[in-house]
């Protein structure tokens, strides 16, 4: 497999999905989603793979979107990449092997969704989380916001916040 925006790798039952971009701190742009997209498809189909990690080269996991690619898109490639994110996260939730996310430095906007989407996330000591979008004039997309709530639960009820 040619893969120019992942390292894939299998080890012994695992297979090891690295985002490899780190010269900016694996920002996704759309050849690392199809890259991604067929490392995703070994890894299903091989017999051999028992679980899946996701991690990312060097010190992010993932800064999310690449601000650089997306500036020249247009409304139809913006539809475009924001439908391979929200694909992206739907195969890993209905993925049919457990999928680890190995969360180091920066894991936010779609690095973050990413991240949500697997099965179990360890996190170093020095990861950073969150959702940076409004800042940059994006919205959340990839589904983290019902994600989060079927992480951690919605509001108690009775509690003095819930009815805010």
């Amino acid at each position: 497999m040619n893969l120019e925006c992942i390292a894939y790798e299998k080890r012994q039952r695992i297979g090891v999905i690295t985002l490899n971009r780190p010269h900016v701190l694996n920002a996704m742009n759309r050849r690392l989603w199809i890259d991604f997209q067929a490392s995703l498809t070994d890894a299903g189909t091989d017999p051999e793979i028992h679980v899946v990690i996701l991690t990312g080269e060097g010190r992010a996991f993932s800064s999310g979107a690449d601000l650089k690619d997306s500036r020249d898109r247009s409304l139809s490639e913006y539809r475009a990449y924001l439908e391979e994110l929200q694909q992206a996260s739907r195969r890993l939730i209905r993925f049919d092997k457990p999928i680890l996310a190995a969360i180091k430095g920066y894991a936010v906007g779609s690095g973050f969704e990413l991240a949500l989407a697997c099965d179990i996330r360890i996190a170093a000591e020095d990861a950073r989380m969150g959702l940076p979008e409004a800042k940059v004039a994006s919205s959340v997309t990839g589904g983290a916001f019902r994600l989060i709530q079927g992480l951690v639960g919605t509001g108690l009820p009775g509690h003095p916040d819930a009815d805010r």
